[in-house]
């Protein structure tokens, strides 16, 4: 397993969110899935990923708000948040977002996405 990098997959879709966690198995990552913003944030109390993927279209509480709360408390400032969204109108840049996944993501776009906040953040060290 790639150690160290604290990854959690907020996302309704139980197939997609399935599907990313095997391709980031199969990169040597672990993942953590969350289906909901409730339960995210619950985890979220407990826990600080370096790496979110967020999908922006929720049941329960939007990615939107989730993202909110994420940036109002200090201890994610250092967390990579990963928009996953199907609406290409997007941008992170408007959310305060890393970067953004239009979905169907592709393996190479899931794996290259954490690839690129990995490399980032070991080269800021």
């Amino acid at each position: 397993m790639k150690s160290g990098w604290d990854i959690l997959i907020i996302e309704d879709d139980a197939l997609l969110a399935r599907a990313y966690k095997m391709v980031l198995s199969n990169e040597g990552y672990a993942a953590q899935h969350c289906p909901d913003g409730e339960s995210a944030l619950a985890l979220l109390q407990q826990q600080t990923p370096d790496i979110i993927f967020l999908d922006m279209n929720l049941p329960d509480i939007s990615g939107c708000e989730v993202l909110h709360v994420l940036q109002a408390d200090r201890r994610f400032d250092h967390t990579q948040i990963i928009l996953s969204t199907g609406d290409h109108r997007i941008r992170p840049e408007q959310y305060g977002g890393t970067m953004a996944l239009f979905k169907p993501v592709s393996y190479d776009a899931l794996i290259g996405a954490v690839q690129s906040v990995t490399e980032s953040r070991l080269q800021k060290c």
